[in-house]
């Protein structure tokens, strides 16, 4: 059988400890907006949109990459300090989890055969989904902006009910995988990719976003965050969950039991089963279901 290609992005923006081997491929994002060179690709070359880093964060890599690096059979994200934890150091209780930046010298960040086969069998790798006491809906609202959510919902709502009911069924859920990882064969991929900045491009021209603080203008990669889940949800794909490990600096890090973990998620899905409130959401969407 062929040998397959296996290629993850490792997305960087500034000096710090770099990962590379046969799979690792570490990318800086932003590089056409940067004065310092990190000794590694850059997402401004070929077919690109590195200028809009600062609204786009890590998707002006994944965008890079869709461009530019086709022949590849599978890839993947991770970033400069997040990554899968391929071989479970870290109980899968956890969605993610700080370790010490001196760590990453023994973590183990090889892509394990028994993933690729699962890989090559049409799984596609995500973390394991974060867990919360309310809907992804108020979640994004309380963190970010329901306007924008608003007319991200109706921008789907032009083009797809396929994902228009993805998106909802997400939104009144208590969970997703966050960061923007995955891994993924290169034909989700390119599915994946064109469905997402198709979508975002077109949001781009109704999206005012002058008053926004620098934070939340980076609304197009914080929407993509739940805009992945939508699509794997959409396309019903079958998911490989790892937990995320966080290199950060220092090791004094609040760190829970796997009991007391256990708990505080039994605890969130009951709040949620017992709390979740739909009638916001209904007035959100009036008007903006398809046909």
């Amino acid at each position: 059988m062929e040998e397959k290609t296996f290629r993850i992005l490792v997305v960087h923006h500034k000096k710090d400890r770099v990962y590379k081997d046969d799979v690792y491929m570490p990318v800086h994002a932003g590089k056409s907006l940067s004065d310092i060179d990190l000794g590694m690709a850059g997402d401004d070359t070929g077919d690109n949109i590195s200028d809009r880093n600062p609204y786009f964060c890590e998707l002006t890599a994944l965008y890079w990459a869709w461009k530019n690096l086709k022949g590849t059979d599978f890839i993947g994200l991770c970033h400069y300090r997040r990554y899968f934890d391929f071989h479970h150091t870290v109980p899968d209780i956890y969605y993610a989890k700080n370790e010490s930046v001196g760590k990453m010298d023994s973590f183990d960040f090889t892509l394990p055969e028994e993933t690729r086969k699962r890989l090559i069998d049409g799984e596609t790798v995500v973390s394991v989904p974060k867990t919360m006491n309310r809907t992804v809906f108020r979640d994004y609202c309380k963190r970010h902006s329901e306007s924008d959510l608003y007319l991200l919902r109706k921008t789907i709502a032009e083009s797809s009910s396929q994902y228009l009911d993805a998106f909802d069924k997400v939104m009144l859920g208590n969970e997703y995988s966050p960061y923007n990882m995955f891994v993924m064969s290169w034909n989700d991929f390119d599915r994946y990719c064109s469905w997402l900045f198709g979508i975002l491009f077109r949001l781009e021209g109704k999206l005012d976003i002058s008053s926004h603080s620098k934070y939340q203008q980076r609304v197009y990669g914080f929407m993509a965050e739940r805009l992945l889940n939508v699509f794997l949800t959409a396309e019903n794909k079958k998911l490989d969950r790892y937990p995320v490990v966080m290199f950060n600096e220092g090791t004094d890090y609040k760190r829970y039991s796997v009991l007391k973990q256990y708990f505080s998620l039994m605890i969130k899905r009951l709040q949620f089963m017992f709390n979740k409130d739909t009638s916001g959401y209904r007035r959100f969407t009036a008007g903006y279901r398809t046909a």
